[in-house]
C-alpha cells in the first residue's frame, strides 16, 4: 500500500526542488558484487544536485517511537507496528547506492559525495529518540514547508561533519546522467529493431505504463518470466533491460533462437560494451571452436545442431573465462529443454545469477519440448509478468490472429491498442496448383503496391515452406529469384540464415519463411502457400506467427478450402 507519509514528502520535494535537482521515488536496483551473488537494494527517495551530491532519504510515516531499543509506528487506527531502525536503513541504502554508482562505467572517476537523511513526515522529531540519529540529518513534519532549505542544510552538515563515509566532491552533470540511467522512470527509449527498417520508421518508442512497470519491477528480481502476446513489446523490454544491466557494469548475454532477430539486435543493442547478442547455436559454435571441439566448417545437418548443447557444455569446462553476470532470453518458448542447463552454466554465479526469460506460447513453431529444466534455472516461486497489450498491429490483424492463439487461464485477455485497420484480405487458388498460386500472389501484390500505393520495400511475403519445398523460394541459392508476375521475389535471407541486402528495384519484393521472420515485423505482410501441405497440428501456430508480423495490413493467399475456412470467398 502506498504510504501517505511518502506522498507528503514527494509533494513537498516536487514543489520545492526544480531542475537541475533530480528526485527519484521508490527505487530499486541489483548490485553486482565480486565473486558473490547480486545484492538487492532499494530506497524510498533519492535526491541529487550536480554541485552538492546524492542523498538517500528513508521515510517513516505515522507516529514513530523508539521503545526499549525497538522502533514502532502507530497508525491512524491506533495499531502498533514494529519497524526497522530508520537511521541504520538509511546508512545501508546510501552505501549500497554508492557502490552501485561507482561500479557503473559512466560514473565520474573521482569520489562523489553521498549523504543520507531520515524523514518523519507525520510528527516532530525528538532528538532523544536515539543517540545515533542526530536532528541535523532529519526532515520532520515542521520541515516540509521549507524542504528545499532543509535538504541543503543536511548536505552542508554532512560536509562539515568529518564523516568519511559521506566525503566526496560534486557528482556534476556526468554523475547525474549516470544516476538517471540507473534510477529513472523513463518511458521513452530507442527501438532495438531500428536497424534495417525504412528511414521513416520511428526509432524512438514510448513504453506503455504496463511495459514500464515490468521493466521497473525487474530491478528487484534476479529471475523472472515475462509472457506476452505478439506485438506487446517483449523484445523491446528484453533489449532495454540488457542495456540497463550493461550500463551498471554487468556482463550480459542476450540470446534467442532466431538468427535474423539476433542479427537485428546485434546491429543495435549488441554494439554496446558488455552486451553479447547471439543465438544459442552460434554461441555454442563459437565456443566450440575456441575449445577445439568442432572445426571451422562443420556439416550443418540435424545431428550437428542437436549436438550443440553438448558442445557448449564441454566447451565451458575448458573455457572458465567465458561467463556472464546476466542472461536475457528472448523467444524463450523456442529453446529446447536440453539447452537450459548449459545456458545456466554460462553464469558466473550459477545459483544466483540474473536470468530473465521472455516468451509467447503461441509462437512455438519448433515444438520445443516443455522446458522441464527451466525449474532448475528458475526457483519455484519465480514471478511471472504478463503483457496483454498488442501495441504493434491493427485491431483487424489482432482479431484475425487471436483466432489461432491458445488461451492461458492465468493470463489477462489480450487486446489491441492500434486503429481498426483494413480487413484482412484473402485470395485463393486451386489446391496443389503452383503456377496458379504464384499468379494469385502477383495479383495480390499489384492490389497492394499499384492500387494501394504501398512501397515495395514495405511489403514482405511469408511462406510456411522451406526453400526445398516452396513454390516461391528457389531451392538453389544461385538460381534467379522466383517470379510472381510482375514482381520478383527476393529472398530475405541467405542459405545459412544471413540477412541479404534489401531490394532496390520497384518490381522486387522480399520473401522469407515464417520461421525465419519470427520476432520481426513489416507494415504489410502477405502470407502465401497456406494450403493442404500444412498439417493441422502446425496450422494455428504458423498463422498466428505469420499474421502478427504485420503492423498495418495483412493479406492471405491460400488454397480454396483453407481460404474458405479463413473467411475468404
Amino acid at each position: 500500500m502506498r504510504s501517505t507519509g511518502e506522498d507528503r514528502l514527494a509533494a513537498a520535494l516536487d514543489a520545492a526542488l526544480k531542475p537541475p535537482w533530480a528526485i527519484y521515488r521508490s527505487v530499486s536496483w541489483l548490485e553486482k558484487r565480486f565473486e558473490d551473488e547480486p545484492a538487492d537494494g532499494e530506497a524510498d527517495f533519492v535526491v541529487a544536485y550536480p554541485d552538492l551530491g546524492v542523498m538517500v532519504i528513508e521515510v517513516k510515516g505515522g507516529r514513530v517511537a523508539r521503545v526499549g531499543g525497538r522502533w514502532e509506528s502507530l497508525d491512524r487506527n491506533g495499531n502498533r507496528h514494529e519497524i526497522k531502525d530508520p537511521f541504520a536503513q538509511a546508512m545501508r541504502e546510501m552505501h549500497a547506492l554508492r557502490r552501485v554508482c561507482e561500479a557503473m562505467p559512466a560514473w565520474p572517476a573521482g569520489r562523489a559525495r553521498f549523504t543520507r537523511a531520515v524523514c518523519f513526515p507525520d510528527g516532530a522529531y525528538d532528538r532523544s529518540m536515539t543517540p545515533d540519529g542526530p536532528r541535523e540529518m532529519v526532515v520532520d513534519h515542521d520541515d516540509l514547508a521549507r524542504v528545499d532549505a532543509r535538504v541543503t542544510e543536511i548536505f552542508d552538515w554532512w560536509s562539515a561533519s568529518g564523516d568519511a563515509s559521506t566525503d566526496g566532491g560534486a557528482p556534476g552533470a556526468i554523475g547525474l546522467r549516470a544516476l538517471h540511467e540507473l534510477l529513472a522512470r523513463d518511458l521513452v527509449i530507442e527501438s532495438p529493431l531500428a536497424a534495417g527498417v525504412a528511414s521513416d520508421e520511428a526509432r524512438i518508442v514510448t513504453l506503455s505504463e504496463r511495459q514500464f512497470t515490468i521493466l521497473d519491477a525487474l530491478n528487484a528480481q534476479r529471475r523472472a518470466v515475462i509472457l506476452g502476446v505478439a506485438g506487446s513489446g517483449k523484445t523491446l523490454i528484453a533489449a532495454e533491460k540488457a542495456r540497463r544491466l550493461a550500463a551498471q557494469g554487468f556482463e550480459v548475454l542476450l540470446t534467442c533462437f532466431n538468427r535474423p532477430l539476433a542479427e537485428h539486435l546485434a546491429g543495435t543493442i549488441g554494439r554496446l560494451d558488455r552486451v553479447t547478442v547471439s543465438t544459442f547455436h552460434r554461441l555454442a559454435e563459437r565456443l566450440g571452436r575456441r575449445a577445439r571441439l568442432i572445426g571451422a566448417h562443420p556439416a550443418h545437418d540435424t545431428a550437428y545442431f542437436d549436438g550443440l548443447a553438448d558442445v557448449l557444455d564441454r566447451a565451458l569446462q575448458v573455457l572458465p573465462e567465458e561467463r556472464f553476470d546476466a542472461i536475457v532470453v528472448d523467444e524463450g518458448q523456442d529453446l529446447d529443454a536440453v539447452w537450459w542447463l548449459p545456458l545456466l552454466d554460462l553464469l558466473r554465479d550459477r545459483e544466483h545469477g540474473i536470468v530473465y526469460v521472455f516468451g509467447d506460447a503461441n509462437q512455438d513453431l519448433y515444438h520445443a519440448r516443455e522446458p522441464d529444466e527451466l525449474g532448475v534455472v528458475m526457483p519455484e516461486s519465480t514471478p511471472a509478468f504478463y503483457l496483454a497489450e498488442n501495441r504493434r498491429s491493427t485491431k483487424a490483424i489482432h482479431e484475425f490472429a487471436l483466432r489461432f492463439s491458445q488461451t492461458d487461464a492465468s493470463a489477462p485477455p489480450s487486446i489491441a491498442l492500434g486503429p481498426d485497420g483494413r480487413p484482412v484480405e484473402i485470395f485463393t487458388y486451386t489446391e496443389g496448383a503452383a503456377d496458379e498460386c504464384r499468379k494469385v500472389l502477383g495479383t495480390a501484390l499489384r492490389r497492394i503496391i499499384d492500387s494501394g500505393r504501398v512501397a515495395p520495400w514495405e511489403v514482405v511475403v511469408l511462406t510456411p515452406r522451406s526453400a526445398r519445398s516452396s513454390w516461391l523460394l528457389a531451392a538453389d541459392p544461385s538460381a534467379p529469384p522466383v517470379e510472381a508476375w510482375p514482381y520478383r521475389l527476393m529472398p530475405e535471407y541467405g542459405p545459412e540464415g544471413a540477412v541479404t541486402p534489401a531490394p532496390t528495384k520497384g518490381n522486387e519484393v522480399r520473401v522469407a519463411t515464417i520461421h525465419r521472420y519470427k520476432g520481426l515485423e513489416s507494415p504489410v505482410v502477405v502470407l502465401a502457400e497456406i494450403d493442404g501441405r500444412i498439417g493441422d497440428q502446425d496450422l494455428a501456430s504458423l498463422l498466428y506467427v505469420g499474421a502478427t508480423r504485420a503492423r498495418t495490413h495483412l493479406v492471405v493467399v491460400a488454397s480454396s478450402d483453407l481460404g474458405e475456412r479463413l473467411g475468404g470467398h
